[in-house]
């Protein structure tokens, strides 16, 4: 009995050690076609037929560095780059699928032909790269444009020039047919070498760099901004000149025009009216009611008293929360100022520097809808999303950088808005590297454009006292100020519009500390008395938000009453 059960146990460690055990994932086969072309490229589609028994979601098939133009199941992929090879994500086709399933991959080489032996041309084809599974029959077929005489030789990864032995082949006319004997190992990496004739490829190119075609309109886009703005908007800034003063004949809600070559700010000029003595501003906790003093005369360029008379017509007070005055500030918001003697007459237009440089939003997030999905069908979608979503992203992302040295109005908010959500998308379709790279062009763009343009020597000096000016605002001593003070008690208050304008006027009414300040001649306001600067300083930034508060929500306001319809006649009750 004892020996039955010792020959029992034997037997079974016997077949133990006969009966071979499946690998878990595998390649059954993997077909190579290879065609190389007169122009020294090659055009290679790879198709491997997969065991898939434990999926772990990240199967991965590596194929060579310099590969272009990579398509996994006839959809443009993006590829993730190693140092030996880019990394195509099957994982991402298959999901969670299992058992016997096949890909397709294609991809196309710049160039496979290399300077062999005593400089004679020969071909160079990788062909593996390292796929992580063993592949249980590779076959390959590779085509070129003339007839062979030399025979191929071949080296992999484990075996180097002993992998020969395990691979069969025929030379027939321009083509080598050749498939493993037995199984190649997991990770495995093989390359075809043949000699070839350099008459063979009479229409090769001159080598240029290599890139999809979205990454070079990027550049292409990059490229022509920057020549645009060396040509027509080249703009260094002159040196500042430090003054206690403001310019002459310009008020608040101009100086940002004149700053950037843009556009006026009503509310801003409102401000410096009522300092000016033709306003008087009421402040409430939710809106601004504005008084007229004086009618304003000839003192006073045609602008202002164009907009003055049709701010008041022939009233004497007008609410800031109407939306009058908010259409008001919309039109002024869209005045072009008259800056001719700032500006160069060959001056360029930076709304063409800047559609240029938005330009390159929209290849990028051509970049990204490619990213996005595998699938054909929707991958065209995507595309055309995520292309006109760069579009608008790229053209909004360069506002905030362009009002680093003005007062952060809405179109900062909506700059950095969409700053996220552009980040967002990018990480959503995992290019965030690329997404940050057009985020920082746009910013780039928005600070090379927010000079406005080529100045005249009169541009140059009003340029450079008004930055004297806010650098004087942001820097001046408690000690200069006590003396300024002594002299003009109403200093802070004369000063807090262009403070208000140039984005300094919590920095400016610091510097005052916590001494007593009078109370503002041009604002009345309810509640309890403001003492300093800094509660001046809130109590002014409060107002000037409710002045603004209506004009920015107008176009929402317009957009919903369009969904406002009425009901049709015939249905009314009579």
């Amino acid at each position: 009995m004892r020996r039955l059960i010792l020959f029992l146990l034997c037997f079974i460690l016997l077949c133990g050690l006969c009966i071979p055990v499946s690998a878990a994932n595998y390649a059954s086969k993997v077909n190579i076609t290879a065609t190389v072309g007169s122009d020294k490229s090659c055009q290679v589609t790879v198709s491997a037929a997969l065991h898939i028994q434990e999926n772990t979601g990240d199967l991965k098939f590596p194929i060579p560095l310099e590969a272009d133009d990579v398509r996994l199941n006839n959809s443009r992929i993006r590829t993730t780059k190693t140092k030996q090879a880019q990394l195509v994500d099957i994982s991402h086709s298959i999901g969670n699928m299992t058992g016997d399933l096949t890909v397709t991959i294609t991809y196309s080489l710049p160039n496979v032909i290399t300077a062999g032996a005593a400089d004679t041309p020969q071909l160079q084809l990788p062909m593996l790269s390292g796929f992580q599974m063993p592949i249980s029959q590779l076959d390959f077929t590779v085509s070129l444009p003339g007839q062979l005489q030399a025979k191929p030789a071949f080296s992999s990864g484990y075996h180097q020039s002993d992998i020969e032995k395990d691979l069969t082949y025929t030379v027939t006319g321009s083509t080598v047919v050749g498939c493993s004997i037995g199984e190649l190992k997991d990770h495995e990496t093989l390359t075809m070498y043949l000699s070839v004739e350099e008459s063979w490829f009479p229409d090769a190119p001159l080598e240029f760099f290599q890139s999809n075609a979205d990454d070079i309109a990027m550049v292409v886009c990059g490229v022509l901004a920057l020549i645009y703005w060396l040509l027509f908007l080249r703009f260094l800034p002159p040196k500042r000149k430090l003054s206690p003063t403001v310019p002459e004949g310009i008020t608040a809600g101009q100086l940002g025009a004149v700053l950037t070559l843009g556009k006026a700010d009503l509310s801003l000029m409102v401000l410096s009216w009522a300092q000016l003595g033709y306003v008087q501003l009421q402040a409430g906790s939710k809106r601004v009611i504005l008084h007229k003093k004086m009618e304003m005369g000839n003192e006073r360029t045609a602008l202002e008293q164009k907009y003055f008379n049709k701010l008041f017509g022939a009233k004497d007070s007008v609410d800031t929360s109407g939306i009058y005055y908010a259409t008001l500030c919309r039109t002024v918001a869209k005045q072009s100022l008259n800056l001719q003697s700032y500006v160069q007459k060959h001056s360029g237009n930076p709304r063409l520097f800047r559609a240029l440089c938005a330009l390159i939003g929209l290849f990028g997030g051509v970049s990204l809808g490619i990213a996005m999905t595998q699938e054909a069908a929707m991958q065209g979608f995507w595309i055309f999303l995520t292309a006109v979503f760069g579009l608008v992203c790229g053209y909004q992302m360069q506002s905030p950088v362009g009002e680093l040295l003005l007062r952060k109005s809405s179109k900062t908010a909506v700059g950095l808005i969409f700053t996220v959500l552009w980040l967002l998308l990018g990480l959503l379709a995992g290019q965030i590297g690329l997404a940050v790279i057009v985020m920082l062009s746009q910013w780039i763009a928005g600070a090379m454009v927010f000079y406005g343009g080529r100045r005249t020597e009169a541009g140059r000096q009003e340029f450079a006292r008004i930055l004297g000016l806010r650098q004087f605002l942001k820097t001046v001593s408690k000690e200069e100020l006590h003396r300024i003070q002594t002299m003009d008690p109403e200093y802070f208050h004369a000063l807090a519009p262009f403070a208000l304008a140039l984005g300094v006027s919590r920095g400016f009414a610091q510097r005052f500390g916590k001494g007593h300040i009078p109370q503002c001649p041009y604002i009345t306001c309810r509640g309890d008395k403001i003492h300093t600067a800094r509660q001046w300083a809130e109590k002014m930034n409060a107002a000037l938000s409710n002045m603004n508060r209506r004009s920015r929500l107008l176009p929402i306001e317009r957009f919903m009453a369009l969904f406002n319809t009425q009901t049709p006649k015939k249905h009314r009750k009579k």
